[in-house]
């Protein structure tokens, strides 16, 4: 704010609030404010971040990575249109964040949230190049790449034929030596089906069929049934004008995704979107009429109607994810892990006693426990974790970037979490104490089915120990 002097024969006036103005007394000198002096780290973070790298505690990483769940979530928001599923992108952003946490040093005077921020952001986008490319480049040349292409597409636009490697230099802002080692890569990075013929001139080659099993070079139509073809064209009306009529010309006309654009004046690529969301949006409506004809038919030969598939993916008594998730789950990390040289920790967790449990107090009270420490599992961990019951009193928790460092204190906290939980029946008060066994990627096993396997064997070699006990693999 400038400063401001006011003159003998005028009111100065002083800002309150928003927008409202008061008089002063004349002839006082209003002088700037002085700056606030610049923040980078919150005083309690950077304190945690210090102390966080003078002891290494685990307790206080697990405490930051928390308390920025919000910022990763954030950041792969950002990534919702690129063609992979938000739970992996999600998985991706949570990887970037704890490699923020690990390796943030609050002395340089940045901002955690900037850190992160960018560390998330370059996390996500190898996990895209590597879906997106069966050969990996270098970063610096997938992102000129990239650019070079959406440069082609505007100036294909704008001229109506394909641009020359100068006017594509001008408008990328690369040099013409620079435009032609990309185009010359990108041949390199492309990989070919070893069906293809080798000689690409040789039509010979090229066209294997047998021309004389052709009747008609016209398209023939789908032989469906009347029902069928009924539900298909009731799906088509759900959907929009546009799609309907991207859908109409491609499959039905037979045109090219460039004659299309060509007819409704739009680029190729809003043509690819348009099917895109378009075949996405009549699978989903064929699939919603594949449900509902099963349960009519099952409700009309009195049977009861089958379960949703999403049913399958959540345990029914305590909310966590089944096995079946939990093993999806496991791959997939052990895949991001392998590429990204971090270790996960897979602790086994079984309940003390709970046979006897249920012929004391019953199985509702059984039942009552479980449930206690499905919640307690669900409100317990991050999010990039993953908590499953495996059967009856059985637990599994995948922990990422958990490795043998901090796999023994991982499962304490579990076994000390579940001894806290105290159920007051009328048969009398229900203490429960569980038993542990911890396996960790890659030390004890590549694989899922043989990291689980070691696990649930340290698991039974703890549970011989006696109570709330915990047993590691390799241990004496």
């Amino acid at each position: 704010m400038a400063a401001v002097e006011t003159l003998s024969d005028r009111t100065n006036f002083r800002l309150v609030g928003r927008g409202r103005f008061t008089p002063r007394r004349r002839g006082i000198r209003l002088s700037p404010k002085p700056p606030a002096p610049p923040t980078t780290v919150a005083p309690d973070v950077s304190a945690l971040f210090a102390q966080f790298a003078q002891t290494g505690d685990e307790d206080i990483r697990e405490n930051l990575i928390r308390s920025h769940i919000k910022l990763a979530e954030k950041v792969a928001r950002n990534f919702r249109t690129s063609g992979e599923p938000h739970e992996d992108i999600a998985q991706e952003a949570y990887i970037g964040l704890v490699k923020a946490v690990d390796s943030f040093d609050p002395s340089v005077g940045v901002k955690f949230s900037t850190y992160a921020t960018h560390k998330i952001t370059g996390q996500i986008r190898h996990y895209l190049r590597d879906r997106t490319s069966v050969i990996r480049q270098p970063g610096w040349l997938h992102e000129r790449s990239r650019k070079v292409a959406r440069c082609a597409e505007t100036l294909r636009q704008k001229l109506n034929r394909e641009p020359t490697v100068s006017e594509l230099g001008a408008e990328a802002g690369f040099s013409e030596a620079e435009i032609n080692e990309v185009n010359r890569t990108r041949g390199i990075f492309r990989v070919t089906s070893l069906d293809a013929p080798e000689h690409a001139g040789d039509e010979a080659a090229e066209i294997s069929l047998d021309r004389r099993k052709i009747q008609s070079l016209r398209a023939g139509g789908a032989n469906l049934p009347v029902e069928e073809k009924v539900v298909l064209r009731d799906a088509l009306q759900k959907l929009k004008r546009l799609e309907r009529t991207v859908v109409y010309a491609l499959y039905y006309k037979g045109l090219s995704q460039t004659e299309v654009a060509e007819q409704l004046n739009i680029s190729c690529n809003y043509v690819s979107h348009i099917l895109r969301g378009a075949l996405t949006r009549l699978r989903q409506i064929l699939a919603s009429e594949e449900v509902k004809e099963t349960h009519l038919r099952a409700k009309a030969a009195g049977r009861p109607a089958p379960t949703a598939p999403t049913a399958e993916r959540i345990d029914p008594l305590t909310k966590l994810f089944s096995v079946r998730v939990l093993r999806e789950r496991l791959e997939e990390e052990i895949l991001r892990a392998s590429r990204n040289g971090y270790e996960i920790t897979v602790v086994a967790v079984d309940i003390d006693g709970l046979g006897q449990i249920n012929e004391t107090h019953g199985f509702a009270q059984g039942d009552r426990l479980l449930v206690e420490i499905g919640n307690l599992l669900q409100n317990t961990f991050r999010k990039v974790d993953a908590p499953a019951r495996y059967g009856g009193g059985t637990f599994v928790i995948m922990l990422p970037h958990t490795g043998e460092k901090g796999k023994r204190g991982a499962a304490q906290r579990i076994l000390r979490a579940i001894s806290e939980i105290e159920i007051r029946a009328r048969t009398g008060r229900i203490q429960a104490t569980a038993g542990a066994g911890v396996a960790v990627y890659p030390l004890d096993g590549d694989s899922k089915d043989e990291l689980l396997d070691v696990a649930l064997d340290c698991l039974r070699q703890a549970k011989a120990l006696g109570e709330n006990r915990i047993y590691a693999a390799r241990d004496k």
